[in-house]
C-alpha cells in the first residue's frame, strides 16, 4: 500500500520489521523480498544489489531473489538505465548455478554493454557465447546478430559480413534468414 503511493521510507519501516523475524519465517522471507521490490520502484539499485548480494546465502530464497533481478533488469533496461543493468546482469550471472541462465544473464550482459556504449565488451562476451559449444543455437544465432552490429559499430563491416554468412550458411529457418538478409 505504502510503496503504492509512493511513500517508500514508510514502507521500508514496516518491511524491515517484518523482515526482522526469524529467517526461516515465511513473513520473514516474505518481507525481505517485498523490501527489495520496494527498493527497485524507489530506483535505489545500488541498495537492491546489496540486499540481494546478502540474502543469497539462505538457499531457500534464490528463485525469489533470481524473479526480483530479473524483474529489476528488465524495468531498469525498459527505463534506459543501462549502468544499473550491468550491476545486475553481473549479480546474476555471479550468482546463477544453472547453465541455461548463465548463458541466458551472459546474454543479458551482452545486451547491457552494448545499450552503454560499452561495445568491446559487448564483444568479448558475444564472441564467448558464439564459440561456448553448450550454448542453445538460438542464443548462439542472436548473439551473432548483435556481434554483427557491434562490429558494424566498430567499423568492421568485413567481419560483420562474415558472422552474418556463417548464420546463413548454418540456419535453414526462414524468419532467421530473413533477419539475416534484413542485415545485409
Amino acid at each position: 500500500c505504502y510503496t503504492n503511493m509512493r511513500m517508500f521510507g514508510v514502507a521500508k519501516d514496516y518491511l524491515s520489521k517484518i523482515a526482522a523475524s526469524p529467517k526461516s519465517d515465511f513473513w520473514a522471507r516474505t518481507g525481505k523480498i517485498a523490501l527489495l521490490d520496494c527498493l527497485l520502484k524507489e530506483g535505489s539499485v545500488a541498495d537492491l544489489q546489496k540486499e540481494a548480494r546478502a540474502l543469497y546465502s539462505f538457499p531457500h530464497m534464490h528463485a525469489n531473489l533470481r524473479a526480483v533481478l530479473v524483474d529489476t533488469l528488465e524495468k531498469r533496461e525498459q527505463q534506459g538505465f543501462y549502468h544499473d543493468c550491468i550491476g545486475v546482469a553481473k549479480l546474476l550471472l555471479e550468482k546463477e548455478s544453472f547453465p541455461f541462465s548463465r548463458i541466458r544473464h551472459e546474454f543479458q550482459l551482452m545486451d547491457c554493454y552494448e545499450y552503454a556504449g560499452e561495445v568491446e565488451r559487448a564483444m568479448e562476451i558475444g564472441e564467448g557465447l558464439v564459440q561456448n559449444p553448450a550454448c542453445p543455437a538460438i542464443i548462439r544465432t542472436h548473439a551473432q546478430f548483435v556481434l554483427s552490429d557491434l562490429y558494424l559499430l566498430n567499423g568492421d563491416s568485413s567481419k560483420s559480413a562474415e558472422i552474418l554468412g556463417d548464420v546463413e550458411a548454418r540456419e535453414n529457418s526462414s524468419p532467421i534468414l530473413a533477419q539475416s538478409h534484413i542485415y545485409h
